[in-house]
This record gives C-alpha cells, structure tokens and sequence, in this order.
C-alpha cells in the first residue's frame, strides 16, 4: 500500500510540476513591459487599431510616411510638387491632385493636415499672388497672376504639423 501511495505522490507532484512551470512561462509570454523592447523596432502591424492612444506616444516620436519625426524636434512633413495642370510632379504622403481650374489645384494628404503649417510656392518669373484652403486631408490652391486674373504655374505646396 505504502508503495502505491509513492507512485500516486510522484505522479501528482510531477503534473504539478509541469502545470506550474507551463503556466509561468505562459504569464512571461504575455507580459511584456517597456524594458523588453529594443528602442526602434515596434512597428504599425504589431499594433491593433485603435491601441494606442494620443497620451500614450511620446511628443515627436511618430514615424510619419517617409520622414520619421524625432525626439530631437524635426516634425513630419507631407509636400507635393505639381505641374501647371495640376499632375503630381513628385511628392511625400500626397493621395491625389485634381485641376479644379485654371490656378485652382487640390492636393489631398494621406492625413488630416488642418493642424498643420502650409506653404504654397509657384515657380514664376512675374509676380503671383497665391492662396489656400484646408479642409481635412485636402488644400486647395488658388494662383493669381498679377492683374489678379487666375493663372496655372508649377507650384509647390509643403506641410508641416
């Protein structure tokens, strides 16, 4: 009898053993604190949407499309550069152009930029008055030549937020 008991005791202790041991690697599996995490390497598909709220990140540390915003106060930056017909020349984080009109151009942003600084630069030789609305992800530019007729010239638009 006593040797029975001795191999239920064994047995007991044993899967014991195993179902603490499990359930601790289980609970450092699932625990994961800022220590564990090597500076630069979390990246967008990691994070589920809606995770992580504004509180939550640290000032000037969001990676925004090709320019990375850094602790060091560079800020993410979206700019397009369009011909006089309003086709994207070249670009960082631009959706779209469309030519509404003659020195009327939209400029659509992957991101809401109504927070963000804006410039709008025409390529001229003569002088040229220019103008813009933000609404959302969108500016619109309007070009003026002079005699503040409305004109189409190159134009540069850049965002800053």
């Amino acid at each position: 009898m006593a040797q029975r008991f001795t191999a239920r005791y064994a047995a007991v202790t044993a899967t014991l053993a195993v179902v603490v041991a499990l359930s601790g690697t289980a609970y450092a599996v699932n625990t994961v604190r800022s220590a564990d995490i090597v500076n630069g390497t979390i990246q967008s598909e990691d994070i589920g949407t809606n995770q992580v709220a504004t509180a939550d990140i640290k000032n000037s540390t969001v990676v925004t499309g090709d320019v990375a915003a850094t602790s060091m106060g560079r800020s993410s930056r979206l700019w397009a550069q369009l011909s006089s017909t309003g086709t994207l020349i070249r670009g960082i984080g631009v959706t779209g152009t469309v030519f509404q009109s003659n020195g009327v151009f939209d400029v659509t942003f992957r991101r809401n930029v109504s927070a963000c600084a804006v410039s709008a630069t025409p390529f001229s030789s003569s002088p040229v008055v220019v103008g813009y609305q933000v609404n959302g992800a969108t500016i619109t530019v309007h070009l003026f030549n002079s005699g503040f007729t409305a004109a189409s010239f190159p134009v540069d638009v850049i965002v800053v937020c």
